[in-house]
């Protein structure tokens, strides 16, 4: 079945080629029916969406047992997903202008602006997060900042391939998008029940660890000296 039930979000209305077939041309020729901004603007976003964002979410819960190069690999990987977001959304936006977007393909425009704006929202979290020093417990701050990070994540993931998947058939004619689009959500499952596997997995074989006490002691000038965690470290 094809994937499009509002006929707002159709590029088959009036100037827009969305019932084209590929003809003797081939593929090239399909595709010199669209407008460039158009196409420029599903690179990007697929780019986005269904390359970098997934890899990054994808490094962060598989491979947090690697010390701290998995974050390296996760930050880079998110920031250039953010990057190509914006670039996506700015060569529709520049065209189309903001009243036209929604009314472009009003569904597909409208969670497409909720992504952007939740891509935004958690990168400049991820950039601000609240610091933990080494030896040091976590604050509040950090604790809420561990919760909220992760989960917008996930949120807005889910989203943007909600968004890829409804937008391969908005390219092509339904029935060919939708063909697609289902054969990438398919992907989409088994790479994160995979990656949910492996995150299980890690977690299991990961050796429980006392939770950090505060001791506190006396040099010998007798000034009360703190040490926290299970090794004694001096602050």
């Amino acid at each position: 079945p094809a994937l499009i039930s509002d006929p707002t979000d159709s590029l088959s209305v009036p100037g827009n080629p969305g019932e084209i077939e590929v003809q003797d041309g081939g593929l090239f020729a399909f595709f010199s029916n669209y407008p460039t901004y158009l196409l420029f603007h599903a690179l990007f976003m697929f780019t986005a969406w269904a390359i970098l964002a997934p890899m990054g979410i994808y490094v962060a819960m598989t491979q947090r047992t690697k010390e701290g190069s998995w974050f390296k690999y996760h930050r880079g990987l998110m920031l250039a997903s953010g990057a190509t977001t914006l670039l996506g959304f700015g060569t529709l936006f520049m065209q189309q202008g903001v009243g036209n977007v929604f009314e472009f393909a009003h569904t597909h425009g409208t969670i497409g602006v909720i992504v952007v704006g939740g891509t935004m929202f958690n990168l400049l979290l991820g950039v601000f997060r609240p610091h933990v020093d080494e030896g040091t417990e976590k604050s509040g701050n950090r604790i809420l900042f561990e919760t909220i990070h992760p989960w917008v994540g996930r949120l807005i993931l889910a989203m943007g391939v909600y968004q890829i998947g409804t937008g391969l058939p908005l390219l092509f004619n339904t029935t060919r998008g939708s063909i697609i689009a289902y054969m990438y959500w398919g992907l989409m499952v088994i790479m994160f029940a995979q990656a949910l596997y492996r995150k299980i997995k890690n977690s299991n074989n990961t050796p429980k660890q006392r939770r950090p006490v505060t001791e506190h002691y006396y040099s010998a000038e007798d000034k009360p000296v703190v040490y926290r965690g299970n090794h004694g470290t001096a602050l």
